[in-house]
């Protein structure tokens, strides 16, 4: 299982996806793209934020006196990270996958 490396909640990954799509961006904007996914307050997100911030997943700044939010870890490595979590706790493989398992083949 994965300790080490960086492995974000599923609501602080909602917010980096948003992030990686798009920054900066205030607290407000980022509420306004993710409040239909996570269905909660301006104040949550805030705090989350703030957790996210503490982490060292997002870098701050101020921008005409409005705090703007910046990703700092890599969305590769960051979804790197869940696949082995999930290769090792779900499908118990302790060995690093082969690319081949990677990749789609269509059906003949």
């Amino acid at each position: 299982m994965i300790t080490d490396k960086k492995k974000p909640s599923p609501t602080e990954l909602v917010i980096l996806k948003a992030l990686w799509q798009q920054s900066p961006m205030s607290a407000k904007e980022v509420h306004g793209v993710v409040l239909d996914k996570l269905n909660w307050s301006y104040s949550s997100t805030r705090k989350t934020l703030d957790r996210m911030h503490d982490k060292k997943y997002l870098r701050v700044e101020n921008a005409h006196g409005i705090k703007v939010f910046f990703p700092v870890v890599d969305k590769v490595e960051i979804l790197a990270n869940f696949v082995a979590d999930l290769t090792q706790r779900i499908l118990e493989v302790d060995s690093p996958l082969p690319i081949s398992c990677l990749l789609y083949t269509s059906p003949s």
